[in-house]
Order: structure tokens, then C-alpha cells, then sequence
């Protein structure tokens, strides 16, 4: 069934419903691009008072290859504040071997830096967000007299920012189904309440079909909203007008089927009469 052969108390509402869930579709979309775009750039500034902490730090360190006091700076450095907190914190030297890390078990010494963060922290200074890991890996390279001795590597917990987003998400679907349905059932009972009277106006013109020509009642008439009074008036003097011929005993068309034959014979006597004067005696 195409949309043109639905009754309107039905197209309305699917107008509506298809309208109200492109706009919610494009809603949700901007406000989680901003709020993607808001939480990577909180946890950029994180990211950077952590590593510009641990850099000036850990450079004594680095230099010397202290293993212990690198170790000392990483475990006072893993007790923050606050949600987003450092999983895994890895310092290697200029040659990319481990010199200490916050999971020695996990990344020891002298090892190489685990792939994952090789493939996520490829620039320095910037957070890589990886949604499937639920983790935000980043780099920082140590400078010492503007040569570089080493890097930091660092991955966050964003655990919290992804259940943020979709409680977000969650909250814009429901509110957008409802505010649909709320907005389509809206729609369908105002398009119903307009299309009443013409549901009217159809009844009475069906009754007509089998000779019960009645006039509409004149309470529904003061019930009528402004637009469908002229319409109703209009039905009603229709309906007098055959009640006046019907009382005449002359069923409808009747009455003017017989002035028009009147009409006719007038004219034929009156042309009769004419052409009798025209004629010499």
C-alpha cells in the first residue's frame, strides 16, 4: 500500500514519525561528536599534566639509568585522583629497551616496549583512543639538552568516558522514541478531531443514496468548528429544498422536469401565434 492511498488520520502521523526520527537521528549524532570531541580533549589535557609531571621527574633518572628510582617515581606517580587513572606506565631509553615500568611482570626490564603501544602512540604528545581496548595509549619523548634520551609511554583507563557515552546514547533514544510517539499519537488524535465533521458530512451524503435525505442536527451544527459551518448550511438547505418537493408530492428533478415542459410549450404557442399575425388574411 503506498502512502497516497492511506486515510489521512493514518498519513499524518507517519509524516510525523519519519520526520521526528530523521531530526533525532542528526540530534544524537551532533551531540555525541561533541561529546566524543569534549572527552578527547579532557583527557588530551590529562594526559599532558601526567606526562609533563613524570618528564621532569624522570630525567636525573633516565640519564642515569636508575632502575630503582624510576620504579620509585612510577608507583608514587599511579596513585591520582579521579576517574581516568594510569593503567600502565613504561619508560624506555633512547635505544627503546624498558628501563622500568609500573607492571614489571607484565613489561620488564630490559624488554621491548609492548607492540600495542608502538602501534597506538605513534606521535609524541598525542592520545590515542582505542574503543575495543578501552584504553587511551600516548607517548612522550624525554629531551635532555635537546637530545632525546628516551620515552614515556602511558595508557589510560577510559573506561568510564565509553559507559559516559552510551548512557548518553541511551538517554537520547529513549527520549527521542518518546518524544516520536508522544508527537505521533498527537498527530493522530488532532488529525482525527479535524477529520470528524467530514465524517459527518460523508454519513448524511450517504444516507441521501437511499432516499433519506435528513438535515443535520443543529446541535452538531453549534458544535462545528468555524470552517465546516458553511458546509453543513449548505447540506441543510439541500435537505429542506427536497423535504419542500417531496411535500409537493414530486419526487426530485420532478418539479423541474415539468416547468421546463411548460417553458417549452409557451415558446411553441407564442411562436404559433407569431407567424398567425405575419399571414395576409
Amino acid at each position: 500500500m503506498t502512502l497516497h492511498r492511506l486515510p489521512i488520520t493514518a498519513r499524518v502521523p507517519l509524516i510525523v514519525t519519519v520526520f521526528m526520527l530523521t531530526v533525532s537521528m542528526f540530534t544524537s549524532e551532533r551531540v555525541l561528536s561533541r561529546l566524543v570531541d569534549t572527552q578527547t580533549r579532557q583527557t588530551q589535557a590529562l594526559a599532558d599534566v601526567y606526562l609533563d609531571g613524570l618528564a621532569l621527574a624522570l630525567v636525573d633518572s633516565m640519564v642515569r639509568e636508575d632502575v630503582w628510582q624510576v620504579y620509585d617515581v612510577l608507583d608514587r606517580s599511579q596513585h591520582r585522583p579521579g576517574e581516568m587513572r594510569p593503567v600502565e606506565t613504561i619508560v624506555a631509553g633512547g635505544d627503546g629497551l624498558v628501563i622500568a615500568s609500573s607492571d614489571p611482570l607484565r613489561t620488564p626490564s630490559l624488554g621491548r616496549v609492548p607492540s600495542n603501544y608502538l602501534q597506538a602512540a605513534t606521535q609524541s604528545g598525542k592520545v590515542a583512543i582505542e574503543e575495543t581496548d578501552q584504553r587511551g595509549y600516548m607517548r612522550r619523548d624525554v629531551l635532555y639538552e635537546n637530545q632525546r634520551i628516551g620515552s614515556i609511554y602511558a595508557s589510560l583507563d577510559i573506561a568510564p568516558l565509553l559507559a559516559e557515552r552510551r548512557q548518553v546514547l541511551v538517554t537520547l533514544v529513549l527520549t527521542n522514541s518518546l518524544l516520536t510517539l508522544l508527537l505521533a499519537a498527537a498527530a493522530w488524535f488532532i488529525v482525527g478531531r479535524m477529520m470528524r465533521p467530514v465524517e459527518v458530512l460523508t454519513r448524511y451524503l450517504e444516507r441521501s443514496h437511499d432516499g433519506q435525505v435528513s438535515p443535520i442536527p443543529e446541535n452538531v451544527l453549534v458544535s462545528t468548528a468555524r470552517d465546516y459551518k458553511r458546509p453543513f448550511a449548505a447540506f441543510n438547505r439541500l435537505a429542506a429544498a427536497v423535504a419542500e418537493r417531496e411535500a409537493l408530492g414530486l419526487p426530485c428533478g420532478v418539479k423541474a422536469s415539468a416547468e421546463g415542459v411548460s417553458r417549452a410549450w409557451a415558446t411553441r404557442v407564442q411562436r404559433e401565434g407569431d407567424q398567425a399575425r405575419v399571414v395576409p388574411a
